[in-house]
């Protein structure tokens, strides 16, 4: 009868095998978020979505508007394709993390003109397409 199980495991085996794949191409992606041509100093969240659905990327930008997207904990990146890009400002200090998380923050209105802009995946009105690894990325958030 060992026969038997194995031959009926085996199909089940090919199936499951048959659905996985390494995912989505991804490429690593480096770059600077600049507003009016300058570096944007002020702390940020970007995070980029793939059009067609799919696993998104986000980084942090440093004091310079750096920024490196990471596609997972292991994986720098983003995949391949149409990306939405939408900014979150994040906390630039202990206090400002403590007001955020109280709901107390209050945004200046060039920040609140920003998020307008930028701050929501279905609103956005920053594209970008990801066609190969990239270290220079210019996000203009003007």
């Amino acid at each position: 009868m060992p026969t038997l199980r194995i031959a009926a495991i085996v199909p089940l085996v090919l199936v499951l095998a048959a659905g996985c794949d390494s995912g989505p191409p991804v490429v690593p992606i480096k770059g600077v978020v600049t507003r009016g041509g300058q570096p944007f100093k002020s702390p940020l969240v970007v995070t980029f979505y793939p059009e067609t659905g799919g696993r998104s990327s986000s980084g942090q930008t440093d004091a310079e508007g750096r920024f490196e997207l990471n596609f997972d904990r292991d994986t720098k990146g983003a995949a391949l394709g149409k990306h939405k890009v939408i900014v979150a400002f994040r906390p630039a200090n202990p206090k400002e993390e403590a007001e955020f998380a109280a709901g107390r923050h209050k945004y200046h209105p060039d920040q609140n003109a920003i998020l307008e802009k930028y701050g929501k995946r279905e609103t956005t009105a920053l594209m970008v397409e990801i066609t190969a690894a990239r270290n220079d990325l210019e996000l203009k958030i003007d």
